[in-house]
């Protein structure tokens, strides 16, 4: 960069100084009205806070167009909602009179008084086939009450050895049962009546839209977050009132999952933010010894904070797990921007200035780095709008609306509140005081920095050797139940359904035969039941296959029951005139089970495949070895459809990866022309990438070390760790550039950016790093882990800009001494 250039550049920077110093006499002459103006503003977006949704549903994380979405919505449109909530009963004894007492009371009570409930399948009511006389009988499988011991017996061996109750709705060993509870539809969908013709016109080829309809073909619009969270509260209600220590009940599955994350996001939010706000304000009122630097930031961070919630619902961007964490990002930016303009306003004022000279002198100086700052952290979170996964492409439109909404209270409602009450003007000379000591140490750390530049960086190439072992150990995860605590119920009630059921969660596979009435062809049938037997011995070690159902299933069990009930006919009937037949004499029979497993046409089958609960990242590679297995076995004439919350599983988690890597390199792009313009240095630009980029080397390599993996929890810690590296080395860069204009000393330069701004520097890093650590008491472990990491960060930052910052200036600048 030529000096000419450099000259206009500083021109510009002492014209924008001039403009803020300005506007601080402006704001401090027409105090009262700013004040009121932006606090009505706050309260006008504030009433806004109780339309603020809640929407943790794995599907509306990946984007509308997402082709996995799309095939998961045209899979529910056929076969309806596949997320079912499950009841585990641990019960004394099963096959006691006493526990199917308990059984049928708790089944009936559940179909009395839980809402919005479409079907309920116990022991009580299960399907049972068998063959009486020359007729076919589909009945529950209590269809008579026993009346004795022998009885009892009877149905304890029926229920033994029909091979679709294993697994399903008994464990191996007969020491638990399960009740799976399907979810209903919305009131209006069923209205008046005409349900079936009003949603096969809703929801035909013609006027079918895979992301405007969230339902199904067969019954209407699949029930709401708002009604699915009343449906689960009052299941919980009816389960208190029948649980005893001989009839043990928990729940699980993913509608139940997201209901327990949304109630604890919730229930943590508020008292987290409440013990963040508190740590910060006990460190700043340590800092500062006055009540206006403890209750003007918080005033900047609250008014923020409301002002950005009340514009979720008016953008329609619910709160989900990334965005709960955009509290704790406004609570850096906007302590960072306050401690920066009040630190400089407290030492004008005890230096002699009056209030207002204090308040335009601090916003001359650092108004402009701020205004840099917020612009780079903002133009940094606008790179999540690259996201593949809807809920963080949401944060990149949010995010940047707080962090400027944070820098407009700054340099309005802060300056306007600090003319309106009393500040004191405190005679320092003479006195030693503990901030007096803190900048000593700050200055002599410089010093150090300076003095030894080469040593300085020699150890910081140390510190990232050591980080390299952490970042070869750093992982990428996508595993929600682990971010619940060891003992919560959620957890040990999946782990149980894991080790005794064979899986808690699911994988969908639709295979299309290419053919109306293909799934009569025995040869089909068989490939299939082949290629199914094939997927459940699947040797992957890290995702456990357990029970398939399908139309195979009931094929069996009816062709059995048609043959005297004899075991030896649990087959595929090898005639496709008979196959047809035992199929109508099913659908017949007057159950609809038939209607889960294939479409009306028989030309697409439903696998529903079992498998246990396990991180995502090793689910692309199993669904890649699943469809080729199956694809070998069934041939190009059938195509192969994998769906379910499995596949939605494995393609957050390569979304969320691509989107990371996609995410932070723009953001570098973007930041990279700011710093540029706002430093006035190429030089000392790319000079500035080393202690923005550290942190996050650091950061990721300390994760590894301690084995916390990044996941859409903690991915806003690359956020945190963005603004704040930024915003640290603006407000060093900006000052050291000020002074060394005076005299081109780079060790005076140094000295006097870290008596001024690196004072703020050090104490927005320590009651940021407080607040943050604050988070870990939250009840889930992602809570915990993103208080540790980003208070990590947070200090990392701090430390490259006073410490290698310094040293890389040292060597690169010239300098008069």
């Amino acid at each position: 960069m030529t000096m000419d250039v450099k000259a206009r550049v500083a021109r510009l920077h002492n014209r924008l100084e001039g403009l803020f110093e300005a506007w601080g006499y402006f704001v401090c002459r027409w105090r009262w009205s700013v004040a009121l103006v932006f606090i009505a503003f706050t309260l006008a977006l504030g009433t806004q806070l109780p339309k603020v949704a809640v929407d943790n549903s794995l599907e509306n994380t990946l984007l509308r167009g997402d082709p996995v979405r799309l095939a998961y919505k045209a899979f529910q449109r056929q076969f309806g909602q596949d997320e079912v909530i499950l009841i585990l009963v641990e019960p004394d004894e099963l096959f006691s009179p006493s526990f199917f007492e308990a059984l049928r009371a708790f089944h009936q009570d559940l179909e009395r008084s839980v809402p919005f409930l479409d079907d309920i399948t116990s022991l009580v009511n299960v399907r049972s086939t068998y063959g009486r006389e020359d007729e076919l009988v589909v009945e529950d499988l209590i269809e008579s009450w026993p009346q004795n011991q022998a009885e009892w017996a009877e149905l304890e061996a029926r229920v033994r050895s029909n091979p679709s109750y294993k697994n399903v709705f008994i464990d191996d060993g007969g020491t638990l049962t399960t009740i799976t509870l399907e979810p209903g539809f919305e009131p209006d969908a069923t209205a008046q009546g005409g349900l079936e013709a009003d949603a096969a016109e809703a929801f035909s080829e013609e006027n079918f839209d895979p992301e405007g309809q969230e339902g199904s073909v067969k019954t209407g619009k699949f029930l709401s977050a708002e009604n699915q969270q009343i449906m689960i509260q009052s299941l919980r209600e009816v389960m208190m009132r029948h649980e005893t220590p001989g009839f043990q009940l928990d729940i699980a599955g993913t509608s139940y999952l997201n209901f327990r994350m949304r109630e604890i996001m919730l229930n943590d939010m508020v008292p987290m933010i409440s013990l963040s706000l508190g740590a910060n304000a006990l460190f700043l009122l340590f800092l500062f010894r006055r009540l206006g630097g403890v209750f003007l930031p918080m005033v900047v961070v609250i008014a923020s904070l409301v002002s950005t919630l009340g514009m979720m619902p008016i953008l329609g961007i619910p709160g989900s797990t990334a965005a709960q964490m955009i509290p704790l990002l406004l609570l850096a930016v906007g302590i960072c921007a306050a401690v920066h303009i009040l630190t400089l306003v407290y030492q004008e004022r005890d230096k002699g200035s009056t209030k207002e000279e204090a308040i335009a002198k601090a916003l001359g100086h650092s108004g402009l780095p701020v205004l840099m700052t917020s612009l780079t952290t903002a133009g940094g979170l606008l790179s999540f709008l690259a996201a593949s996964l809807r809920e963080v492409a949401n944060t990149g439109v949010i995010a940047p609306i707080g962090v400027m909404f944070a820098f407009l209270f700054t340099v309005t409602l802060l300056p306007a509140l600090l003319a309106i009450f009393p500040m004191k003007c405190r005679n320092v000379s003479g006195r030693s005081s503990a901030t007096d000591q803190i900048r000593s140490w700050l200055v002599g750390l410089g010093k150090i920095s300076t003095s030894y530049p080469r040593s300085v960086l020699f150890a910081t190439l140390l510190v990232i050797g050591l980080g390299g072992l952490g970042f070869l150990r750093f992982e990428i995860s996508n595993h929600t139940l682990l971010w619940f605590p060891e003992t919560d119920a959620v957890r040990t009630t999946i782990a149980t359904l894991d080790e005794k059921m064979g899986g808690s969660n699911g994988i969908e596979i639709v295979f299309d035969t290419g053919k109306i009435n293909g799934l009569h062809q025995p040869e089909t049938l068989n490939r299939i039941d082949e290629a199914i037997e094939a997927i459940v011995q699947m040797n992957n070690p890290e995702v456990p296959v357990g029970k398939a159902l399908s139309i195979i299933d009931i094929v069996k069990e009816t062709h059995q029951a048609l043959n005297a009930n004899d075991p030896s006919f649990y087959r595929v009937p090898q005639q496709r005139a008979l196959v047809a037949q035992e199929l109508l004499l099913f659908e017949n029979s007057g159950s609809d089970d038939m209607e889960d497993f294939v479409d009306s046409e028989f030309r697409n089958a439903r696998v529903s495949l079992r498998i246990q609960d396990v991180d995502g990242r090793h689910l692309p590679e199993f669904m890649t070895q699943l469809n080729a297995k199956a694809q070998n076995i069934l041939g190009e004439d059938v195509e192969i459809t994998i769906t379910g919350v499995a596949a939605l599983l494995a393609r957050t988690y390569q979304a969320f990866t691509s989107s990371m890597m996609r995410s932070y390199t723009i953001a570098l792009l973007i930041i990279s022309p700011f710093m540029i313009v706002i430093i006035g240095s190429l030089r000392r630009s790319l000079l500035c990438m080393v202690p923005n980029l550290l942190p996050i080397y650091l950061t990721l390599g300390f994760m590894g070390l301690v084995g916390i993996p990044l996941d859409l929890s903690s991915l806003m810690v690359g956020c945190i760790i963005i603004g704040l590296a930024v915003d640290d080395t603006i407000h060093f860069m900006h000052g050291f550039a000020r002074y060394y204009r005076q005299n081109e000393d780079v060790d005076d330069a140094v000295r006097q950016t870290l008596e001024t701004t690196g004072m703020a520097l050090l104490f927005t890093s320590l009651v940021l790093s407080a607040g943050f650590l604050c988070n870990i008491a939250s009840y889930m472990h992602s809570g915990a882990d993103f208080g540790i990491i980003a208070a990590f960060a947070t200090m990392t930052a701090f430390l490259a800009d006073v410490l290698v910052m310094p040293a890389l200036l040292k060597l690169t600048e010239k300098s008069s001494s």
